[in-house]
């Protein structure tokens, strides 16, 4: 059902409803935010490392 005389997507609609009613979980890359296809393949060992690292500090860090 069209509920416009033209044809077409509204893209500025759609982009509003991607900003605002898309979830993002709370373990998801960041890294590559661009791509919103790609997924936890995409992280490089680098960036498995340092997050490593980083929690290990956290720990390290955290009273007892």
């Amino acid at each position: 059902m069209h509920t416009r005389n033209h044809g077409g997507i509204d893209t500025n609609f759609a982009t509003d409803l991607d900003a605002n009613f898309t979830w993002t979980p709370p373990l998801a890359s960041q890294s590559h935010a661009d791509n919103m296809l790609e997924g936890p393949e995409s992280l490089t060992e680098d960036e498995v490392t340092a997050a490593f690292d980083e929690i290990e500090q956290c720990i390290a860090e955290s009273p007892r």
